[in-house]
């Protein structure tokens, strides 16, 4: 398959109980191989990112993908990172997220939660 295509303004739904919903204004997406050679680039720039209907910021992702390896190159929302690689062909995927947030139990409604506030002195 080769795949040079756009998608504009397409809104990702999450069904979970924190209802990430993602906002696609623009995606770029250059793909060629099957499934477990693919290779090429997916590029989403400023996607108004939601939670729970409250907006939170915009995520931003560049994603490589090279003999059906994805590689999350520079994925953010707000000062928070994802990063590392899924493989396509097997599902096994090493992925980090580097989180700077101040209060998570805050932002996913979540009093019981027991980590992700920062202490404020």
């Amino acid at each position: 398959m080769n795949i040079n295509a756009g998608l504009k303004d397409y809104m990702l739904y999450d069904t979970s109980p924190y209802k990430v919903n993602l906002k696609v204004k623009n995606l770029d997406a250059n793909l060629k191989g099957t499934v477990n050679k693919l290779s090429g680039n997916i590029t989403i720039p400023s996607a108004p990112t939601t939670i729970k209907s409250t907006y939170v910021g915009d995520t931003n992702a560049h994603i490589s993908i090279k003999d059906g390896i994805m590689r999350f190159d520079d994925v953010t929302l707000r000062d928070n990172r994802l990063s590392g690689t899924y493989n396509l062909a097997t599902g096994i995927s090493d992925i980090g997220l580097a989180l700077n947030e101040p209060d998570i139990p805050k932002l996913l409604e979540m009093k019981d939660l027991t980590f992700g506030t920062k202490i404020k002195s």
